[in-house]
C-alpha cells in the first residue's frame, strides 16, 4: 500500500459497470435543471427561495416519463416543492412576480414627448405663480 492515495494509479474503466440508459436520463435531468436555473436567474429568484411548482413541458411523452422518474433530483436541485407535466405550453398559466420591469412593454417615443410636455407645463405654472 503506498503512503498516499495521490501516488496510486488512476483506476481503469470497467465497461461492465456503464449504464448508458441512466446516463441519458441524467443528461435529460441536467438539461431540465439548467433551464430551471436560467428561468430563476431571468426572474431574479435565488435557489434558496423555494418555489411551489415547476412546470415541465414537452410533446414527447417518453421524455416526460424519464424526468418524472428522476423528479426527486430536479426538485432538490431547484428547490421546488412539486413538478407538473404537460404537453403544451399554453395549458399552463405563467406567473412571475420577479422582474416586473421586464414584463412591461418598453416606453416608446410618445412617452418621451409626454414627459417633455409635462415638464414644460410644470415649468410654466411655476413661472406664472
Amino acid at each position: 500500500m503506498p503512503e498516499s492515495v495521490h501516488l496510486c494509479d488512476f483506476p481503469l474503466v470497467d465497461n461492465a459497470n456503464l449504464e448508458p440508459v441512466l446516463e441519458q436520463e441524467m443528461d435529460l435531468v441536467t438539461t431540465v435543471v439548467k433551464l430551471g436555473r436560467i428561468l430563476r436567474a431571468e426572474n431574479d429568484l435565488k435557489v434558496r427561495q423555494p418555489l411551489a411548482t415547476l412546470h415541465v413541458v414537452s410533446k414527447k411523452q417518453d421524455l416526460l416519463r424519464k424526468v418524472e422518474a428522476l423528479g426527486d433530483i430536479v426538485l432538490d436541485e431547484l428547490n421546488v416543492k412539486a413538478l407538473a407535466f404537460g404537453d403544451h405550453e399554453t395549458n399552463w398559466p405563467f406567473e412571475s412576480q420577479g422582474g416586473l420591469q421586464t414584463s412591461r412593454p418598453a416606453p416608446g417615443p410618445k412617452m418621451k414627448r409626454s414627459r417633455r410636455r409635462s415638464w414644460r407645463s410644470t415649468r410654466m405654472r411655476s413661472r406664472s405663480s
